[in-house]
Formats: C-alpha cells, structure tokens, sequence
C-alpha cells in the first residue's frame, strides 16, 4: 500500500464526547463503566502488588504492537438515554462498528477487540462497540526540531526506536514543540508513536471520516494544538 499523505493529524474523541464520557464515569453512581477494567489492567500491566520492571522509569506506555488475544473481553454498561458517541475512551478506546467500517474504507486495518453490551440498552448494543487496538507503530518525531530535546533510545519488537519526554509543564517554560520528519512516510493510515497515547492518521484517512459525518471524532495538528481540522 502506498501511503501519499504526509500530513499527520491526532485522532481522538471529540472534546465534548469525552468530556461527556467522564462526566457519567465520575458520579458517585457511575452511568457508564468497564466493569472489568481492573481485571484487563492486571492482564496488561500487572496487579498492583506485582513487582513492577518497567522498561524504563520514564516510558509508561506501549512501544511496539501489543497482542490482545489473551485479554478478557470487555464488559460494558451504561444507564444513559441517548448513549452513541462513535468513538470514546473508557480505559480502551471505544469504536462503533460504523466507524470501523470507515476506518477499512480508508484502507486502515487496527485489531479489536470484541465488546460485551448485555448491561446496555439496546441502542448502545446497537452500535456493535469494539475496543480499538492499534498495531501499527513508527516514529515521525524529528529529534532536531523538537524540544525540549530529551529522547530515550529503545529497542522495540520491531528494531530500535526512541521515545520523547517532554518533561511536566511549568508556567515560566515555554510550550513543547512538536516537529515531524519531512522525510517521514507513514507506513499505514493509522499509527501509533511509540511511548505516547498517540494514534496519528493520514489527512486522506481524516477526511473521510470527516466527510462521514462522524461529529464524536477529533482531529488536532500536534504541530499546532490550536488547530483542529475543520
């Protein structure tokens, strides 16, 4: 397959979607819940009282494909009316099967994980949920550009790559700039940058699911957070 974008866009819930998602989490009597989420957060990292050899201090998060098969299936609930984003994240990002369609239209081929929904109404069953699993994973990070320049080299699964830390935010620092390779070519329309929560996809994999109508998805310019694609 040949990718021809090279513009990168951050796909995640729609601020509103997730906020809303949150917001019914949070309550005291939760309106939306994984009930398993302890149990799938053991098989992945661990239980709480394991001894923890973290790959390193500083990288909490995956940096090479991850093998799901062996993850209990997760077990969604919701008592909210009008339930449907297409995208949210509860734990696990969260994808309608209309979605996942559009995604394969656009040539992208994530795994998933199948989602139980019986504690749901039926037009939460309705939208066919599935845990997203990103399996795809390269790095567009140009290490000359990008600061505060503080890079760990790894070795992944797939050979060696390298993960930025851009250290915690203060008030007195300026904001951390965010360069990609210009020489970068993506190696599907949907990745993930090793280390970070980032699934990047390709502009032409953007713009279907924008032309789609799919008003729960969100895409930002990492280059510039100010800008959401319109």
């Amino acid at each position: 397959m040949t990718i021809r974008s090279t513009k990168l866009w951050w796909m995640l819930p729609a601020i509103a979607t997730q906020n809303r998602v949150d917001s019914l989490a949070g309550k005291a009597k939760p309106k939306i819940e994984l009930l398993n989420a302890a149990e799938i957060q053991n098989v992945l990292f661990g239980p709480p009282e394991a001894p923890r050899q973290p790959l390193h201090p500083e990288i909490h998060r995956p940096i090479a494909a991850e093998d799901w098969s062996h993850l209990p299936r997760p077990r969604l609930r919701v008592a909210e009316a009008g339930f449907r984003p297409d995208l949210f994240r509860l734990s696990l990002d969260f994808v309608s099967t209309r979605l996942s369609q559009a995604f394969a239209s656009a040539g992208a081929s994530p795994d998933y994980l199948p989602v139980e929904c019986t504690a749901c109404p039926a037009e939460v069953q309705d939208q066919g949920y599935r845990a997203l699993n990103v399996t795809v994973f390269a790095n567009p990070l140009d290490r000359s550009r990008t600061t505060p320049a503080y890079f760990i080299d790894v070795e992944s699964g797939a050979g060696p790559t390298f993960v930025w830390v851009p250290g915690m935010p203060h008030p007195n620092q300026p904001a951390p700039v965010i360069c990609w390779r210009d020489d970068f070519d993506p190696p599907a329309p949907m990745f993930r940058v090793p280390g970070t929560n980032w699934t990047l996809v390709t502009e032409e994999l953007a713009a279907a699911v924008t032309a789609a109508g799919f008003e729960d998805v969100g895409f930002f310019d990492l280059t510039d957070s100010s800008k959401p694609r319109s």
